[in-house]
């Protein structure tokens, strides 16, 4: 399906960045010069300037006999991310399969579970039956010890699991797991996240309620206040420039306290709790994200009324988390009602309209509620074409998933005649749903 590429492949000697300038990296100062560029491309989502960026680091690290092997685990985890989310398959499944012999030369378990749930969802996608089996057998073994019996991403490999059983005929075994089988999305990379939940569990919580209330109030004037936060806000804004979300949130916890002493309109705290939430969802901190979140949500409705533009946004994405913490019913409910703000904000035939809808689609598809997912998927369609064009991005990604769907219901010349490049998973969009930062 997709040209399979070594992963020592030489990249070229300089990048072209999305702004069209030429940054010329043949010679770096180190490989961490290339490592942090690398980052930043992934915090922007262009991955197809971090893939490349990131073969040069690999190559540059491994060279280098004095680089700490928990740094090469992270550089092929990231270019893992950046060939997944550019539909190079194979090339993720090998950089994965790299990735899990140095987690397990390592012995590093948490590491070792993570690489195993993604080369299982890769080789599903792959449509790989034996190795994706073994895989999920390997990481539910695990995961369960490592999260709880319990946790939402138990379940949500379960589901996966499931769904891949039910694609061979093997409906009993399926039925035997007690979930509701779930179709593999492009967003169901999950290495960071399940890392830092994985660390949380196991005594490194980050950033903790706790500590947020050991910060120490000095007495200061207004004017000093003020100095204070704008200094707090400038050095977080650097930080997520850099990649270092961990603190930027700090800086953010302790201007929401400020906020709070100095008794501040809602509008600021509301922009603080954004701030923070979008860096523990980054972080994979998903239900502290989501308690912060629905607080600024509640804020949101109370200042700006329950049909505000901003009160749509937040239960988009409010949506987004709580499809990742495989809670169907409330992601949809909360999607619907961003849907009908959105409609009577923006007008039927807006673009954002159409990404909700897409989105609405996707959750609707992954749990085999075909119906449902086909009715909204037809009306995002319809906007998008009208309102975008037939050749833009966003319409060719909502024209895959329903090619899918329809070759999924037995319709596969209806899904031929839509021409799409299947990419072999669902896509999505999360437009208006994604985290404020």
């Amino acid at each position: 399906m997709i040209r399979s590429k070594n992963l020592l492949h030489p990249a070229p000697t300089y990048y072209k960045s999305e702004s069209g300038d030429d940054t010329h990296l043949a010679n770096p100062a180190t490989w961490t010069d290339l490592h942090e560029a690398a980052r930043k491309a992934l915090l922007n989502r262009a991955y197809e300037e971090a893939e490349v960026l990131l073969l040069q680091c690999y190559q540059a690290a491994d060279a280098d006999n004095e680089t700490d092997q928990r740094e090469v685990i992270q550089i092929l985890e990231q270019l893992a991310e950046a060939q997944w989310y550019q539909s190079k398959l194979r090339e993720s499944q090998q950089t994965c399969e790299r990735l899990l012999e140095a987690a397990k030369a390592m012995r590093d378990p948490v590491m070792r579970v993570v690489c195993l749930s993604n080369l299982a969802i890769v080789n599903h996608t792959l449509n790989n039956w034996k190795e994706s089996e073994a895989c999920y057998l390997e990481t539910l073994k695990e995961i369960r010890i490592l999260l709880g019996p319990d946790h939402s991403y138990v379940t949500k490999y379960r589901s996966f699991y499931a769904d891949m059983l039910n694609q061979q005929n093997r409906q009993e075994e399926a039925k035997a797991l007690g979930v509701q089988p779930r179709e593999v999305t492009e967003f169901d990379w999950q290495t960071s996240k399940v890392v830092s939940m994985i660390q949380e569990r196991l005594g490194n919580p980050g950033l903790s309620a706790t500590a947020l209330s050991s910060l120490v109030m000095v007495e200061m004037t207004r004017e000093e206040y003020e100095m204070l936060f704008e200094s707090n806000a400038l050095r977080a804004k650097k930080a997520v420039k850099v990649g270092d979300l961990r603190l930027s949130e700090k800086l953010w916890a302790f201007n929401l306290k400020l906020i709070e002493r100095f008794k501040e309109p809602d509008e600021k705290l509301i922009a603080a709790l954004d701030s923070i939430a979008g860096m523990q969802y980054q972080q994979g901190r998903l239900q502290q994200a989501l308690a912060t979140f629905e607080r600024a949500l509640t804020l949101k409705k109370k200042s700006l009324g329950k049909e505000d533009i901003a009160v749509a946004r937040a239960m988009h994405f409010l949506a987004g988390v709580y499809y990742e913490l495989n809670d169907a019913e409330k992601s949809i409910s909360h999607l619907r009602s961003s849907i009908k703000i959105y409609e009577k904000v923006l007008g039927k035939d807006h673009a954002t309209v159409a990404s909700a809808l897409h989105n609405l689609g996707t959750i609707h598809h992954v749990i085999h509620q075909y119906e449902h997912a086909e009715k909204a998927y037809k009306k995002a369609l319809d906007i998008k074409m009208r309102v975008l064009g037939p050749d833009h991005e966003e319409t060719a990604r909502l024209t895959k998933s329903y090619a899918e769907l329809l070759a999924k219901t037995g319709r596969a010349e209806e899904a031929k005649s839509l021409n799409p490049a299947l990419s072999g998973y669902i896509t999505g969009s999360w437009k208006d749903g994604e985290s404020p930062q």
